[in-house]
């Protein structure tokens, strides 16, 4: 998938797009998905805001989580339209892996 405007996605099982280590060019990311009984995932990081509104449902969902840790300007502004027939779409900061998890700190990117 390229960055430019008009960017697809069209999925059937399940599609993920982590952003976390992104090198960010430009300032908005349009993302046109077609999402038919699968699941299209977007991995984001601070700074990241992601735009589902113009997506279609037809029995399918959208689950927009906003990452709540930092207060960073945003940097990239992801706008994703399109359909999802029967599938989800979902954006999420990444989750915690078990020693930060177990030891209760927050979501880092950088964090090892």
């Amino acid at each position: 998938m390229h960055g430019g405007p008009g960017s697809g996605c069209s999925t059937g099982p399940r599609r993920s797009f982590d952003f976390t280590e992104a090198v960010i060019t430009a300032r908005t990311l349009q993302i046109k998905a077609v999402v038919r009984g699968g699941s299209l995932l977007l991995v984001t990081r601070p700074g990241i805001e992601v735009d589902a509104d113009d997506v279609a449902l037809r029995g399918g969902s959208v689950k927009v989580r906003p990452d709540t840790s930092s207060k960073q300007p945003v940097i990239l502004r992801v706008e994703v339209s399109g359909e999802a027939w029967g599938g989800s779409i979902e954006a999420r900061p990444p989750r915690r892996t078990l020693r930060p998890w177990l030891l209760r700190k927050s979501r880092s990117p950088t964090a090892q």
